[in-house]
């Protein structure tokens, strides 16, 4: 059996029909900071927003290929 490594998928959840998954991220505080990275460049830009973390374990076999 594979043995397993949780990553953590930041999704956007704001702009329905794109590409929902906009970063992979090791751990949950580096999507957290990418998505104050994110809020902050859509601040300035006057755009809406709305971001998710969901973390997803993938086999260690497949993350190294």
């Amino acid at each position: 059996m594979s043995e397993y490594k949780n990553i953590h998928a930041v999704i956007d959840n704001y702009h329905e029909g794109t590409f929902p998954v906009i970063a992979i991220c090791p751990t949950h505080e580096a999507a957290e900071e990418y998505i104050a990275e994110r809020i902050k460049e859509d601040k300035k830009k006057g755009n809406n927003y709305d971001y998710d973390i969901a973390e997803v374990a993938i086999g260690c076999d497949m993350a190294w290929k």
